[in-house]
């Protein structure tokens, strides 16, 4: 099963999240698994981690519920939403 990626990532981190969450929830869905893994490049690894902090990707009370197994990212901009 393939699942085009809709999030482009262009625009503002907070409007991209959003779209990351919509997202992973399809391939969630669509894949009948628990949790993705996140690899983002640049303002990707940016998006990624805003994404596991404030749009429902990191269940900080219950890290079982958590949506990404793990995330990484490269070349991500230092001065960049936390």
């Amino acid at each position: 099963m393939a699942l085009a990626p809709t999030v482009k990532g262009h625009g503002d981190i907070k409007q991209s999240s959003k779209e990351l969450a919509a997202f992973v929830d399809k391939v969630l869905a669509a894949t009948g698994t628990c949790q993705v893994d996140l690899v983002g490049h640049s303002q990707g690894g940016t998006l990624a981690r805003w994404y596991l902090k404030a749009d429902g990707g990191a269940n900080p009370t219950d890290p079982r519920r958590t949506r990404s197994r793990r995330s990484s990212s490269s070349a991500r901009p230092t001065k960049a939403p936390p």
